[in-house]
């Protein structure tokens, strides 16, 4: 239901923020599965920024 907030293509900053809109006047259960569907890409988003950043990329 909320796995199409998040895309393995943002950055961690418009993850983040995407979260907390996300999550805004949502019910206790709700926000667990914002979070869920949140934590799910969020490794995958940190280890291409920490590649990238390896390779001398900035990221916003």
């Amino acid at each position: 239901m909320f796995n199409d907030i998040f895309n393995e293509q943002m950055t961690s900053n418009e993850a983040r923020m995407a979260f907390f809109e996300a999550v805004e006047g949502k019910t206790k259960e709700e926000v667990e599965q914002i979070k869920s569907a949140y934590f799910e890409v969020l490794h995958k988003i940190t280890e291409r920024e920490m590649r990238l950043a390896e390779e001398g990329w900035l990221i916003d």
